[in-house]
């Protein structure tokens, strides 16, 4: 993507053209990739979407909505995805006690 620079009235006309132009574009890209459920590598680690979250913990939709809204599991909104850091769900398994054992979930 170029920058549109306008210096004068008349490059008005052109200069919106080439940016709706633009913005159309980027529309198409956005649109191709919103159904992309393959994780987002970032600095802080890999993000999931709803369903890679609640496959790698084996629950159902339902259930991690609830463990969100209950703040057991924090989602992070991205417009209007939610996503879940890898590293925060795996921290989120607690070790529970069983016959005097500790075992990891």
């Amino acid at each position: 993507m170029e920058t549109i620079q306008i210096t004068t009235l008349e490059q008005v006309p052109a200069g919106l053209t080439r940016l709706f132009k633009e913005l159309a574009d980027l529309r198409v890209i956005i649109e191709d990739n919103a159904g992309n459920q393959t994780p987002v590598a970032t600095s802080d680690g890999e993000l999931l979407t709803r369903q890679q979250t609640a496959e790698r913990l084996k629950i159902s939709l339902p259930t991690l909505n609830e463990l969100t809204k209950a703040g057991k599991i924090i989602g992070y909104r991205i417009g209007n995805r939610l996503r879940y850091k890898a590293a925060e769900v795996q921290q989120a398994l607690t070790k529970i006690k069983t016959g005097g054992n500790y075992e990891k979930a």
